[in-house]
């Protein structure tokens, strides 16, 4: 039989309410700076890599093809996990929404204190979203670099 609780007062409602409403703007604001920067930038360097560098820097001649392909996967790969992140953000808030909810028809507070399933997946994700874009813009940079300018000025 489920312990008897007093009804939550004032404070603690409008606690409620607050937190709910900032789970709401968690979940509709997925498509934030960072998410939309990461999106636009990689999606940009991807674009330029395959559009413009053979024609800047031949590939036939080019020293170190395997860097700007392995820059390719990882912007690539920073761009499925800023698009899988989106779907686990919205999870995530919309899970503590739900605690929410269930904590006002409870009378409990502390059924916010629950973990967050989410949580995991979500700081992965993000970690190796930032990881793989930094790591893909440092190989694409370093290619064009060493075969662009350091090449042209050895000759």
């Amino acid at each position: 039989m489920p312990i008897e609780r007093p009804p939550l007062d004032d404070r603690q409602l409008k606690a409620l309410e607050l937190d709910r409403n900032c789970y709401d703007g968690i979940a509709s604001a997925q498509a934030t700076l960072l998410d939309k920067s990461i999106i636009s930038i990689a999606g940009a360097s991807f674009s330029i890599s395959i559009g413009f560098i053979n024609s800047l820097i031949p590939l036939k001649n080019a020293i170190g093809t395997i860097v700007l392909w392995s820059a390719l996967v990882a912007l690539a790969f920073s761009i499925i996990t800023t698009v899988l992140s989106f779907g686990a953000g919205e999870k995530s808030a919309r899970f503590m929404r739900t605690l929410c909810d269930e904590a006002e028809i409870q009378c409990d507070t502390e059924i916010l204190c629950r973990k967050n399933p989410w949580r995991i997946p979500l700081t992965w994700l993000n970690s190796l979203r930032l990881l793989s874009f930094i790591v893909g813009m440092v190989l694409l940079s370093g290619f064009i670099f060493y075969n662009g300018i350091m090449r042209a000025t050895i000759q």
